[in-house]
């Protein structure tokens, strides 16, 4: 299978800033954002002295095989003062706010074998690897915030012209899917069979929730060809109507 190849866009400004991911072992990582695996356990370059222990962050388990294509990531932290923890899915990182020493998060699966890791301060819990019995997709972008009230959108417009977002994703071969359809983050939109042409990934800064929403911090996740190639781009929207192009893409296969 030939490599996908994205098609870099001119960004909106200097809050857009991309991050590629690159495949782990087959390529060197990048010095910011790299992951590493070591021992069966995923770690964050720079920060040492993380350590496993599930009496500290514990995952309830999700099982050897799913079917569905998000799951709800939850547990539980022992220190009472934990504000937040680091959700780590697929490599990919997403935020979840602690309550009463509880989170929970949905999280996209990809078909085939997924991962997912929370880490706490300097305590992690252990890996936990799974099947996703679920459709293969040829294009696979996720939106994920650290800003829940904020009402953004996602945006993925077809090669034919056709905008598929939450409010209108009418295409044949593209899906809208909310989590578990709460209106909460992280949402994200996939196609099967995926059309020739070219696609563009776009957020919008809607509108806003309770006061004191204010900027977001915005990680779009783009896969494609089942994560043969994947890159992860940040965005900041600062207020209601602000919205960046995030990146481009050509199918098929080059």
């Amino acid at each position: 299978m030939e490599q996908l190849e994205f098609e870099a866009r001119g960004l909106t400004d200097g809050d857009l800033r991309r991050r590629r991911l690159h495949r782990l072992i087959k390529r060197r990582p990048q010095p910011i954002v790299a992951l590493a695996v070591a021992a069966g356990l995923i770690y964050l370059l720079g920060r040492s002295g993380t350590r496993v222990d599930p009496s500290q962050v514990a995952v309830t388990p999700i099982g050897e095989r799913v079917t569905k294509n998000v799951i709800l990531v939850q547990g539980s932290v022992a220190d009472a003062t934990t504000k937040q923890v680091q959700v780590y899915s697929n490599s990919v990182l997403h935020v979840a706010p602690v309550a009463n020493g509880r989170f929970a998060l949905p999280v996209q699966l990809i078909s085939g074998e997924n991962s997912v890791q929370v880490v706490a301060g300097g305590v992690a819990s252990p890996v936990h690897r799974f099947i996703a019995d679920i459709p293969r997709t040829d294009v696979w972008v996720a939106l994920s915030r650290d800003n829940p009230p904020a009402d953004i959108d996602l945006h993925l417009e077809l090669p034919d012209g056709k905008d598929c977002w939450e409010g209108n994703c009418s295409a044949p071969a593209a899906f809208y899917q909310d989590d578990l359809g709460t209106n909460t983050d992280p949402e994200h939109l996939t196609v099967v069979n995926a059309p020739p042409g070219k696609y563009r990934v776009w957020i919008h800064y809607y509108g806003t929730g309770p006061p004191g929403s204010g900027p977001v911090n915005c990680n779009v996740t783009v896969r494609l060809g089942e994560g043969k190639e994947q890159q992860v781009y940040q965005s900041v929207l600062k207020a209601p109507g602000d919205r960046h192009d995030v990146c481009t893409f050509t199918l098929p296969l080059r």
